[in-house]
């Protein structure tokens, strides 16, 4: 291109997703399908609001990034049987969702 433009970036007070977010967990991820994306996105803009592993995992979260609870139910098993999460469910609220490295998942 002849012009360069630079890199959009977050005003004071707006939101953003925080990085960096290791490429093989990503690619893994997004080896899934669906909306994948968007549960990434989910998770690792909650771990980088709240600054711990695990998080709770919210509807009100999850409907911000165009989800709904049943497709997420879906893609946590998804993410789970990658060796991405570790996810502890308890009747009644959000799951707490721990973050994982792939590269250290136990082969059965």
């Amino acid at each position: 291109p002849d012009r360069e433009y630079p890199i959009p970036r977050h005003k004071s007070g707006e939101r953003f997703v925080r990085g960096p977010i290791p490429w093989e967990w990503l690619r893994l991820a997004l080896s899934i399908g669906g909306k994948s994306a968007n549960l990434c996105l989910a998770l690792w803009y909650l771990i980088g609001l709240k600054g711990t592993n695990p998080i709770r995992l919210t509807n009100k979260t999850v409907s911000e990034f165009g989800l709904t609870p049943k497709p997420v139910t879906r893609l946590l098993l998804a993410f789970e049987a990658k060796g991405l999460v570790d996810v502890d469910r308890q009747r009644g609220r959000g799951p707490d969702v721990t973050i994982l490295d792939p590269s250290k998942r136990k082969v059965d």
